[in-house]
């Protein structure tokens, strides 16, 4: 089996005395968090996975660091969102990306970036065109 003889003597005195072999506990710092704490923990993870580690502490209103979280999580085999760490367009970028567009496309800009929204008729005015034959070029 793999096992020495002292292991399996150990095994036998320690069944004889209490009853079973499981592990017993070890010293150590004692968990912050509560069984309930893990169970609260893990229904918010339930009702939104989307969730980032700090965003489910103060959900589950944890006595604990952000840390401690992620690593319930871990224990529970689960995963804590992270986010994309994207940069928000300034005002230059925007400019930028607009005066590299084709007039075409230029109709599209007025819903990107949250202008006031205008009928088609509108938009090809702005454009130059009268109607979508001169932008197609062609008629039935």
């Amino acid at each position: 089996m793999g096992i020495s003889r002292a292991t399996v003597r150990l095994w036998l005195r320690r069944y004889e005395a209490e009853g079973h072999v499981l592990t017993r506990p070890r010293p150590g710092r004692p968990r912050v968090t509560t069984k309930e704490d893990d169970e609260r923990l893990r229904r918010a993870v339930e009702r939104n996975p989307q969730m980032t580690a700090v965003t489910l502490t103060r959900e589950a209103e944890l006595p604990c660091h952000v840390v401690t979280t992620r690593r319930r999580l871990w224990e529970a085999g689960l995963r804590c969102h992270i986010p994309a760490r994207k940069e928000m367009l300034t005002e230059a970028n925007k400019q930028s990306r607009l005066s590299s567009r084709s007039p075409v496309l230029e109709v599209e800009r007025y819903q990107i970036f949250g202008h006031k929204h205008r009928t088609e008729d509108e938009k090809l005015e702005s454009l130059g065109f009268r109607s979508w034959v001169d932008v197609v070029g062609w008629t039935r």
